[in-house]
């Protein structure tokens, strides 16, 4: 959402749906005589949940990607680098060029989930064949052993968003291998969703997309005779959506006559994508 012409990654549902937790950022630039300036943005003293925090701020990086001009994986958003250290701390013992290459695919990955389960599951759209060259590039490109060993949670879900963008098209059975091959411990869906919700909402996916993922992985891994300790894979095991917190201060039913809190802030540069503390 968007007062006085300033841009912040919080949009007019966010406004609607964390009613409860929206405060108006007021900002009045004293040594530059600027005028009062107002951006609605979520209090996160109100999140309860890290976890749960983070999948929010993730899913508005991830619009903010949509939305720009740029393709998703040319300029870095300044949180990405923390997301990769939050999901996989041993990240930390990649170089730099190979730090930066995951954060473009972890980019091109979030990109890929809003776009299509958000806004348009079209995978024949330009920009996702186009992203998705990119990702199988980069991606080929890496020592994959290395980076499954210190960054097995972003790219477990990189490859898992590769395999939702290709859904119809030949590139499909190249993630659907990397999955299966590279995370034989992941093997039931609520393993699946283990990893995913530390990347992302879980919430926002099509539940059946990831399920046809699943059988295909499952069905990869049979025709290769890989099997788990008990000599055979099923495709659920107990509570699908067990590891999955439910702490957002949601207002499905917000009192908008109630005045939004202001919280006064000084001198504060506000830029697209910027993170508040």
């Amino acid at each position: 959402m968007v007062l006085n012409g300033i841009s912040t990654k919080v949009n007019i549902v966010c406004a609607f749906l964390h009613n409860q937790s929206i405060v108006i950022l007021q900002t009045n630039g004293q040594r530059t005589a600027k005028r009062l300036e107002q951006v609605i943005e979520i209090d996160r003293k109100l999140w309860t949940s890290d976890r749960e925090w983070y999948n929010h701020r993730a899913s508005l990086s991830a619009r903010m990607l949509a939305w720009r001009v740029e393709e998703p994986a040319e300029k870095l958003q300044p949180e990405t680098a923390a997301a990769l250290l939050r999901m996989d701390p041993s990240s930390k013992l990649l170089n730099a060029l190979e730090t930066t290459e995951m954060q473009r695919c972890y980019q091109i990955a979030i990109y890929f989930v809003m776009y299509l389960h958000a806004i348009n599951f079209n995978t024949a759209a330009p920009r996702v064949r186009s992203s998705i060259v990119t990702l199988q590039e980069k991606l080929s490109k890496m020592d994959l052993n290395l980076i499954s060993s210190v960054c097995k949670c972003t790219l477990f879900n990189i490859f898992l968003a590769g395999a939702m963008a290709t859904r119809g098209h030949w590139e499909r059975g190249w993630f659907i291998r990397h999955l299966a091959i590279r995370f034989p411990d992941v093997q039931y869906m609520d393993d699946v969703y283990s990893m995913l919700v530390e990347f992302i909402d879980p919430f926002g996916i099509v539940f059946s997309v990831l399920e046809e993922i699943w059988e295909d992985v499952l069905k990869f891994r049979s025709a290769l005779s890989i099997q788990s300790q008990t000599g055979h894979m099923d495709l659920y095991r107990g509570d699908i959506v067990r590891p999955v917190e439910q702490n957002r201060p949601i207002t499905y039913s917000p009192d908008l006559s109630k005045p939004t809190d202001i919280v006064e802030k000084k001198e504060v540069t506000i830029e697209i994508g910027e993170e508040f503390d």
